[in-house]
C-alpha cells in the first residue's frame, strides 16, 4: 500500500484528538493558495503529534459486517522516522515530522527497539531520531518489530495527485485581463478551483477553472465574471461540492475510532477528484471494505504500513 511523507510546520500543525487518540483540539486549516503554486484550494488536516492509544485505538482485526476479516498475525514493514523523546519511547512517525530541531512526530509506540542496532541516529535536547525500514506486527496500537531494522527505502506512492491542466478545450474570456482579478467564487455548487498556468507547465496562458454540480455553471460563470474577465472554463460534474468533502473529513475524523484503520494520522480533500484522502495505519482490504460501509465511495486511503 503506498505511504505518503508530509513534512509539517509546527506553526500549522494540527493535532486532533478523538481519531488520533491525541491530547488537544485542532481547527481545519483552508489553504489558499497563489497562482503559480500549482495547488488546489484544499482542507488538510495533518497530526503529527498525535498518537492512537488503548482506549481510542481499534483491534487491528476490526472487520466490516460481512466482510473480510484480517489476519492477525499479518506482517507490515514500515519506512518512516523512528523517533524517542523525554516524553515517550521509540514511536513510528506516522502523519509527518515537524519541521523543528530536534523534529516532532507521532505515531504507535515501537516495541523490541534499540538504538543499538541502527548506529546513525541524532539526538539532539533529550529526543533521539533516525530513518529506518521496521517489518513487525500491529495491534491497532503498537508496531512490535520481527525483523531486524534496515535502511530506510520508499514504500510506494503518495496517492491520487491533481492534473493542473485545463478542464475544457476552449476557455473563453481575455487573455490579456488581469489573472490577479480571480477571485474564488463562493457558491454551495462549487467543487473544485484550480489554476492552470505558464509557472506550473500546465497552459502557455492562465486559465481559472471551476467545477461546478450539474445545473450551476451559467450561475457560477456569472459570480465569477464580476471580478473577472480573464480565461475560464466553468464546467459541471456530478461530483461532491466543497462543503459536502469538507462535512466527510470531519466525519472521517470523529468516527475512525470504530474503524479498523489502525489511526488517522492526516487527510485532505481532493476537490479534483471528488475525494477525501486519509493517511490512516492500514489500507488494506479490511480497512476499504469498513470505509465503503460507513463512508461510502469518496474516501481514499493512503497507509503508512505496508503488508509483507
Amino acid at each position: 500500500m503506498p505511504r505518503v511523507v508530509r513534512l509539517v510546520s509546527v506553526t500549522v500543525a494540527l493535532v486532533l484528538a478523538g481519531a488520533c487518540g491525541g491530547g488537544g483540539g485542532g481547527e481545519d486549516e483552508v489553504d489558499d493558495v497563489a497562482v503559480g503554486d500549482q495547488s488546489m484550494l484544499t482542507t488538510t488536516t495533518a497530526a503529527p503529534s498525535a498518537t492512537p492509544t488503548p482506549t481510542d485505538a481499534p483491534p487491528a482485526t476490526a472487520a466490516p459486517s460481512g466482510g473480510p476479516a484480517r489476519d492477525p498475525n499479518q506482517r507490515y514493514r514500515a519506512s518512516t522516522t523512528i523517533l524517542e523523546s523525554v516524553e515517550h519511547g521509540p514511536q513510528l512517525c506516522f502523519g509527518g515530522v515537524a519541521e523543528s530541531f530536534p523534529p516532532q512526530c507521532g505515531g504507535p509506540d515501537l516495541v523490541g527497539w534499540s538504538w543499538d542496532a541502527v548506529g546513525d541516529e541524532e539526538s539532539e535536547s533529550g529526543t533521539t531520531w533516525t530513518e529506518a525500514t521496521v517489518v513487525g506486527t500491529y495491534d491497532g496500537r503498537t508496531f512490535t518489530l520481527t525483523e531486524p531494522p534496515q535502511a530506510p527505502q520508499p514504500l510506494g506512492d503518495a496517492g491520487p495527485q491533481p492534473d493542473f491542466a485545463p478542464a475544457c478545450d476552449a476557455p473563453d474570456g481575455d487573455p490579456s485581463a488581469d489573472s490577479g482579478s480571480f477571485r474564488d467564487p463562493e457558491d454551495p455548487d462549487v467543487a473544485a478551483v484550480w489554476v492552470s498556468s505558464p509557472d506550473s507547465g500546465t497552459s502557455p496562458q492562465t486559465i481559472y477553472n471551476v467545477i461546478v454540480r450539474p445545473g450551476a455553471a451559467e450561475r457560477v460563470r456569472a459570480l465569477v465574471r464580476e471580478s473577472y474577465a480573464g480565461l475560464l472554463c466553468v464546467v459541471e460534474r456530478n461530483q461532491p461540492t466543497r462543503a459536502e468533502l469538507q462535512a466527510l473529513q470531519s466525519r472521517v475524523h470523529a468516527e475512525a475510532g470504530g474503524s479498523p484503520l489502525g489511526g488517522v494520522f492526516w487527510s485532505e480533500t481532493f476537490e479534483q477528484g471528488g475525494t477525501v484522502v486519509v493517511g490512516c495505519a492500514i489500507a488494506d482490504a479490511v480497512s476499504e471494505a469498513w470505509v465503503a460501509e460507513h463512508w461510502g465511495p469518496h474516501v481514499d486511503l493512503v497507509g503508512e504500513l505496508e503488508p509483507v
